[in-house]
C-alpha cells in the first residue's frame, strides 16, 4: 500500500468487550512524529464493530502505537 502525502487515514483495532486505556483530552492538541500528524477535533474515535468509528468522547487518545516506514 503506498501512503500518499496530506491524507487522512483512520486506524481501527476491535478490542470486542474488553477494557481499553485512553487519556482523556490526550489529543486536544495535534501531535507530530516525524513525518506523521495527529488531526486536531474529535480524532480519538470509536464505535460498534464492523462498522467506521464515528463517536469521540473528550478527544480521548485510544494508544494505538502506528509504524511508518518509508519506502524506496
Amino acid at each position: 500500500m503506498h501512503i500518499t502525502a496530506n491524507t487522512t487515514y483512520v486506524v481501527s483495532v476491535n478490542t470486542g468487550a474488553t477494557f481499553y486505556v485512553d487519556t482523556p483530552g490526550g489529543l486536544a492538541n495535534q501531535i507530530v512524529n516525524l513525518d506523521l500528524s495527529s488531526v486536531v477535533g474529535n480524532n480519538g474515535v470509536f464505535g460498534p464493530p464492523g462498522q467506521f468509528p464515528t463517536s469521540s468522547f473528550n478527544h480521548g487518545n485510544y494508544f494505538r502505537d502506528i509504524v511508518f516506514a518509508p519506502g524506496p
